[in-house]
């Protein structure tokens, strides 16, 4: 009875050093690491450093508003492009360039909240200004199909389901491997070639509405807390 007893104890013991040994193995492989890990924090403010360009004959307080918080961008889809010497040269945007701190090499990477209203589509959100083949590296568009999906121009999907929801969108731009990787709320998403060494020999962040293909009439997104890091 006793060698019994002991054996019980004996396999009582070993298994709740299992399960111990598997829920911490767990918790180590669920706590997340952010994308901004090994990164340094760029100085920016977006009210200082950004520049928003919106349709050239339009009332810019329309267009975009900040309340402290939020940065509302909106624009529709029969307005003229940002500039009036070539009113038709680009599509209508209501966009914040982060030209003022453009890089030239390392991992650079744009962080920021987005929400999108339902019903806008066939826009473009954030882009990485730049590159050879094409006038930019990156570019993150939104789409009606799935519940509002997020897409890499309109190549590659994402993730689908983004209407109506806050999301923390991270974009790091590797200038060395010409490569761009997508977190959405932390979550990888992907890695991307983009499209040559840029042109200019820099290149830079956009974020706000840059109509595309395929769109709603009017498109708006509200971003929040943008921040800029860099690793050499």
């Amino acid at each position: 009875m006793k060698s019994t007893a002991l054996l019980l104890l004996s396999l009582v013991g070993l298994a709740t050093a299992s399960q111990h040994h598997h829920a911490h193995h767990f918790l180590v492989n669920n706590v997340g690491s952010s994308p901004t890990d090994g990164f340094s924090r760029v100085s920016f403010d977006a009210q200082k450093d950004g520049h928003v360009q919106v349709p050239c004959n339009a009332d810019p307080a329309t267009h975009y508003h900040f309340d402290g918080k939020y940065h509302s961008f909106t624009v529709h889809d029969d307005e003229l492009g940002w500039n009036c010497k070539d009113p038709h040269g680009t599509h209508p945007r209501s966009e914040m360039s982060l030209l003022s701190k453009k890089f030239m090499g390392g991992k650079n990477q744009f962080q920021a909240w987005l929400t999108v209203p339902q019903g806008t589509y066939g826009v473009n959100l954030m882009q990485v200004f730049g590159g050879d083949q094409h006038n930019t590296a990156f570019m993150l568009h939104i789409y009606k199909e799935d519940g509002g999906s997020l897409w890499r121009y309109h190549h590659d999907k994402i993730k689908g389901g983004m209407w109506d929801k806050e999301f923390k969108l991270n974009v790091i731009h590797d200038s060395e491997s010409e490569k761009v990787s997508v977190y959405i709320d932390d979550e990888y998403h992907g890695t991307y070639d983009t499209n040559g060494r840029s042109k200019l020999g820099y290149y830079y962040f956009k974020t706000g509405v840059y109509m595309q293909t395929e769109q709603s009439h009017t498109m708006k997104v509200k971003v929040r807390d943008i921040t800029l890091w860099k690793k050499q």
